[in-house]
């Protein structure tokens, strides 16, 4: 069969075939297979023209999610395999990505952390990048580019504002270390710490000495 004519958009063009079959591919495939109105295109060749533009969109979709923001291989696959585009394609797009540097599971799980340490322990943290498919086979090397341990003035701040607000309604020491303690592992901080730092401020604890 052969183009009839080929409808050039701003992405996506549409190609028109003599047997009255219609075709809307990536611009890029045009270019890459010398498309033009008369060519003469054979199953093989047209089988391939759309194996071409299936990976294109694929690739597209990838970098768009890559835009709006950073994410794991895993969680970029998810998303891919969420758009029903084919397992085979979505792998060979993300071998491309990653031997070019979009996709670096490392560098995703350090940028990660360093915000979410912010706010909660490494336990927590340590779960939710294995959420996102990060290998805790990264967890070493991840700890060795930044400080994953909280800074004991950092952890007593946020012990202490907890701690002010739970004696305003408990009175008894027990259940005040007690849900002390577990607000402070739930937040995903050490249990040695966080024993050792509700120790400390209730020795310094007016209400109890």
């Amino acid at each position: 069969m052969k183009i009839s004519s080929i409808r050039i958009k701003k992405i996506y063009c549409d190609i028109c075939f003599d047997n009255g079959e219609k075709l809307n591919v990536h611009k890029d495939v045009i270019i890459n297979n010398n498309l033009y109105t008369n060519k003469s295109i054979d199953s093989d060749e047209l089988d391939e023209i759309k194996r071409e533009d299936e990976y294109l969109r694929t690739k597209n979709s990838a970098f768009r999610i890559l835009t709006r923001r950073s994410n794991s291989e895993a969680e970029l696959i998810k998303k891919l395999k969420r758009r029903e585009y084919p397992i085979n394609t979505v792998k060979k797009v993300i071998d491309e990505l990653k031997s070019k540097g979009y996709i670096n599971d490392l560098d995703f799980a350090i940028r990660f952390s360093e915000m979410r340490l912010k706010k909660y322990g490494w336990n927590r943290v340590k779960q939710e990048l294995y959420q996102k498919g990060i290998s805790k086979e990264l967890f070493p090397s991840i700890e060795n580019e930044i400080e994953t341990h909280p800074q004991e003035d950092e952890l007593k701040a946020i012990a202490l504002k907890k701690y002010n607000s739970i004696i305003k309604r408990e009175n008894e020491l027990y259940k005040i270390k007690q849900k002390l303690f577990s607000y402070l592992v739930s937040r995903g901080y050490d249990f040695d710490d966080s024993k050792n730092i509700i120790s400390n401020i209730v020795s310094q604890s007016d209400d109890y000495e």
